[in-house]
């Protein structure tokens, strides 16, 4: 792991990589920030779908309990 460090002492580069290397940390944190932001708000947008389509359904089939056939409102569950 330290095979290049002497080397890159011995050219005074190390502040050069060094910069390099914390740019690319940067780069790659951003990106991972905007991936888990999009993953949350993906994450939340179908559990409220899921929500609402649930509390439709239920409604549903309690407005209609005794106007609809039992067997028809078993196909809404």
């Amino acid at each position: 792991m330290t095979n290049g460090l002497v080397t890159l002492r011995a050219y005074r580069r190390f502040p050069f990589y060094k910069n390099e290397f914390l740019e690319a940390v940067e780069k790659s944190a951003n990106t991972e920030l905007n991936s888990r932001v999009c993953n949350r708000w993906i994450g939340s947008r179908l559990d409220m779908t899921a929500a609402i389509f649930g509390c439709s359904t239920v409604f549903f089939v309690v407005a209609f309990k005794g106007k609809i056939a039992r067997t028809d409102l078993t196909f809404c569950l």
